[in-house]
């Protein structure tokens, strides 16, 4: 990467906080730009202060501040002493208003990244979001965000460095411009020497920005499939993945902080030197006035570091830059697919209907779905049945808009389905999957979560028809915690909680992907049994393998291979 593309990404970066957080960023410039003028006047006040010794100083230091003929000098020290205090009690003021105002652009860059990415993940295509690894967007919210905020943190602090350093070195310059531009050139020097420095630092974000993202794969999939790896003898393998990965972060992160310390060292040592050459200098071959060359010598004990400090904030930035560039590229592939497309409203009020669909996934050979025609009548039951791998679940997924079709089209009452808000569609459907979402709750919070305002009679109701009565027997009844997922229910308990859940939504369309699976025959009949009563409120879609499930609905599809192979009865022929 060349130089004037690193510097074109961090133009780039510092562009997007200005447009995006305008208002908070002028706020920090004016308190910062306020705090540094006090600065300055507190150093300027060491001149008067100066000029009450016996060292001489330089005509023009004399002009801007002077004392009546007739003050004592103990009336003229306190003066000066009296204007100095006052002058950094309000620059500690003001400094305080600054850092509480960088705090609260910080937080609120934070959250503002965080909120967009989280509104866009539920506005966008849903197959676009449930294609991409989960792990992909669990760390672009964890790690690459807080990584973004030290970069924004950086830009703020290199910010506040340069308007506190401005008014000095002004005061410097004003009083010896051949120094100043002495010191001022070699320090750039040092700066512009470190460039490679930057650059690897560059890289070495980029390799953590991918380290970060492959070490969310391996928790997620580790704890995912933690019964399966144990139950394979694999536990040492996959620690030993983990272990190698953390390994490379902890390289990383080492790699970074040798080149931040190489920098500081570097620069620490040059100021040694510069000041030594300063003092000689200014004593020998300027014969600067011992009274300027304290006061310069002091704005530059108080500058050297800026512009180490300069440093260390701009490679915040740079290693952060990879993570911003991930962010907004995930953004702007969700902001692309965003699925509201009609603001008309949706109703399901005569029939559901797949035309001549055929369905391919992209890295595969064959078609998952090939030509099929099924009608749905609202108020009525369909069962969708076939072995493992026949379609259904690719039904399914159409269905509720994960994929789109490759050819052919889905309607709701004459409307195609890829043209309406897909929000507005959800909103007339509850679908129960086969492994169905439990947070960390009470049972009731996981009821009335999805429903705030279900009335207590309400939620009675729907746990008697989900056969859901043994939350009374429970210890602490609705307010039994379940943990993580429902761990803490079996199989078949945690289904009948969320069938209960879906019902109590009073859905258009009702989907069970083989919801019951977990229930033993008899509940599993007097769910569906009850469920059958409900067919004229709602229509209702069962996935199942079971005969018993089937000859409960209105119509049966039976799927083999992706194609439709019977309808009706389970042994009718097509």
């Amino acid at each position: 990467m060349n130089l004037s593309q690193m510097i074109h990404d961090v133009k780039t970066f510092i562009q997007y906080m200005y447009q995006a957080f305008r208002s908070d960023v002028w706020q920090v410039i004016v308190l910062s730009s306020f705090n540094a003028l006090l600065t300055g006047a507190g150093i300027l006040m060491i001149l008067p202060l100066l000029s009450l010794t016996s060292l001489p100083l330089p005509n023009q230091t004399k002009v801007w501040m002077t004392f009546p003929s007739d003050w004592s000098f103990s009336r003229q020290l306190a003066v000066v002493l009296v204007l100095y205090f006052v002058l950094i009690c309000m620059s500690v003021w003001v400094n305080r208003k600054a850092t509480l105002a960088s705090v609260s652009l910080l937080q609120r860059a934070v959250q503002t990244l965080r909120g967009d990415l989280f509104t866009s993940l539920f506005s966008a295509e849903t197959s676009d979001v449930v294609q991409t690894s989960q792990s992909r967007y669990i760390s672009l919210f964890t790690v690459e965000i807080n990584r973004i905020s030290l970069g924004i943190q950086g830009m703020i602090q290199l910010m506040t460095l340069i308007l506190v350093a401005i008014p000095q070195l002004l005061i410097a310059f004003y009083l010896s411009p051949m120094l100043t531009m002495y010191v001022w050139i070699g320090g750039a020097l040092l700066f512009v020497g470190f460039y490679q420095s930057m650059k690897h630092v560059r890289q070495l974000g980029i390799s953590l920005q991918h380290l970060n993202r492959d070490l969310q794969q391996a928790v997620q999939d580790q704890l995912n499939g933690m019964k399966e790896i144990r139950s394979y003898g694999a536990e040492q393998r996959h620690i030993s993945d983990f272990q190698e990965t953390t390994e490379d972060i902890r390289q990383n992160i080492t790699a970074f902080t040798v080149q931040q310390t190489k920098v500081d060292s570097a620069f620490k040592i040059g100021a040694a030197l510069l000041i030594s050459l300063f003092l000689g200098f200014g004593l020998l071959a300027f014969s600067q006035d011992i009274a300027s060359l304290l006061v310069i010598l002091l704005i530059f004990s108080r500058l050297w570091p800026s512009f180490s400090n300069a440093q260390r904030h701009l490679q915040s930035i740079l290693s952060a830059l990879p993570s911003f560039e991930a962010y907004h590229q995930a953004l702007a592939q969700l902001q692309q697919s965003d699925s509201k497309h009609s603001v008309e409203p949706i109703s399901f009020a005569r029939e559901l209907r797949f035309e001549n669909v055929s369905f391919q996934y992209p890295e595969h050979r064959g078609f998952s779905l090939q030509h099929i025609d099924i009608t749905i009548q609202a108020g009525t039951t369909v069962a969708l049945t076939g072995h493992s791998g026949s379609g259904k679940s690719t039904c399914l997924d159409l269905l509720l808009g994960f994929h789109q079709p490759t050819s052919g089209r889905l309607l709701i009452d004459d409307r195609v389905l890829s043209s309406v808000d897909q929000t507005a569609w959800f909103e007339l459907i509850a679908y129960i999957p086969q492994h169905p979402y439990l947070f960390d709750g009470t049972i009731e919070e996981n009821l009335r979560k999805w429903h705030p305002n279900l009335t207590d009679e309400a939620l009675h109701e729907v746990i008697d028809m989900a056969e859901a009565t043994f939350v009374y027997n429970l210890p602490n009844g609705l307010q039994t915690r379940i943990g993580d997922f429902g761990h803490s229910l079996s199989g078949g308990e945690r289904q009948r909680i969320v069938l209960a859940r879906a019902l109590a939504k009073r859905p258009k369309l009702l989907i069970l992907d083989e919801a019951t699976g977990a229930v033993d025959e008899a509940q599993e009949m007097n769910i569906y049994q009850t469920l059958h009563r409900l067919k004229h409120e709602m229509t209702i879609i069962y996935i199942t393998h079971r005969k018993e499930v089937s000859q409960l609905a209105d119509q049966m599809i039976y799927l083999e291979q992706g194609k439709i192979v019977k309808r009706g009865d389970l042994y009718a022929p097509l």
